[in-house]
């Protein structure tokens, strides 16, 4: 699926719901953002393609939110432990896919877990940007820190390009998509070839270390790997 069609739901639009769900609409997905408070439900109007106002622990409310379209469920309202874990509950029963919550304390992380909560997170609001990244780019390893819009991905071989030397590869990867390849990693081996040679050979089972923008990885991921998360 491509990033400007993945669709997020975000329940709660504090400090840390709103970086979140700005950095998703930045990836381009589609974001529903869900407050009580009508002040900041009107505050992301221009921002995200949906801003409810509703009690985002409401089962009727996530019922209605949780379509087979949406890709993750994030929960990242204030600091009542019962309420989120009522929120993670009825998300999950309700056929969420993917759940990420805001962890208040170790305890509370655990009851998470053991609901079915994928991954819960201790944030700031600069973490949020973080978590977003990593939702939309599940194999991204890092971003940089003289350029947040940069990160290291690990990039699947796509069955079109088995059997190409690495030359041919990397010119249409640098100068159609502005992404450069860094390693090629040999998970069969236990390998990573850093800077590889023009004439390796690239085979099915690689994995290729790149470098590029946010916006490049999506075009990439759009133009060959649709069908790959990474």
């Amino acid at each position: 699926m491509a990033a400007g069609k993945q669709q997020y739901v975000v329940l709660g639009l504090g400090s840390f719901g709103s970086s979140l769900a700005k950095r998703l609409t930045w990836h381009g997905c589609r974001v529903i953002g869900v407050d009580f408070d009508s002040r900041k439900v009107e505050s992301h109007r221009d921002l995200i393609y949906a801003p409810v106002e509703g009690d985002a622990t409401s089962a009727e409310t996530l019922e209605q939110l949780l379509t087979p379209a949406v890709d993750s469920v994030f929960i990242a309202t204030g600091n009542n432990i019962e309420s989120s874990i009522l929120t993670a509950l009825h998300s999950i029963e309700h056929g969420a896919k993917r759940v990420i919550a805001k962890g208040i304390t170790e305890d509370h992380a655990k009851i998470l877990h053991k609901i079915g909560v994928e991954r819960v997170v201790f944030p700031d609001q600069e973490y949020g940007m973080e978590v977003a990244d990593q939702a939309v780019f599940p194999n991204l390893l890092d971003t940089l820190n003289f350029d947040p819009n940069y990160g290291v991905f690990e990039l699947p071989v796509g069955p079109s390009f088995v059997g190409q030397n690495l030359e041919s590869f990397t010119a249409k990867l640098r100068w159609t998509f502005g992404i450069s390849i860094l390693a090629v990693k040999d998970p069969a081996r236990d390998e990573v070839k850093v800077l590889p040679p023009s004439d390796f050979i690239i085979l099915e089972h690689h994995v290729l270390l790149v470098i590029g923008t946010h916006k490049d990885m999506i075009r990439v991921r759009s133009a060959f790997f649709d069908s790959v998360s990474f």
